[in-house]
């Protein structure tokens, strides 16, 4: 089973979405085309996003609390023992890049260009939305 860390940006964007690509990726979650692995850290950014007033505006709580309870339910999570230092433009990314290579998932999948700029570390790969749906489709 192909394992993968969904980027706060992903989760944020894929869950709400009604079209395309990110619905994609949510009917493989739901069907368990592969592990989500995520982290607190991961989640809490999530939580956050959706809290900004953007979200809160086309979010109802309800629809939150439905897909963290989805997310506690099918995906798998870590709490990151890999220290990384500087890897990542950020320091933030580099605790997204921990928890991926932490639980030795196969792909992080991200649409922040200065983590995708990465490519691979430590066995994880580091692709888009796009590029991980593709994947799933063609198994």
């Amino acid at each position: 089973m192909i394992r993968a860390v969904l980027d706060a940006n992903v989760i944020v964007s894929c869950f709400p979405a009604t079209k395309g690509t990110l619905v994609e990726l949510r009917r493989h979650f739901q069907v368990n085309s592969f592990t989500l692995v995520t982290s607190d850290f991961i989640l809490g950014e999530v939580r956050s996003a959706w809290q900004e007033p953007y979200w809160a505006a086309r979010l109802s709580t309800d629809v939150i609390a439905e897909t963290f309870e989805l997310i506690d339910e099918l995906a798998e999570k870590v709490d990151p023992r890999t220290p990384m230092m500087r890897v990542a433009t950020h320091s933030e990314d580099d605790l997204v890049l921990a928890a991926a290579v932490g639980a030795k998932v196969d792909f992080l999948v991200s649409g922040d260009h200065g983590l995708l700029g990465i490519g691979a570390y430590a066995g994880v790969r580091l692709i888009t939305c796009s590029q991980f749906v593709e994947l799933l489709d063609r198994r």
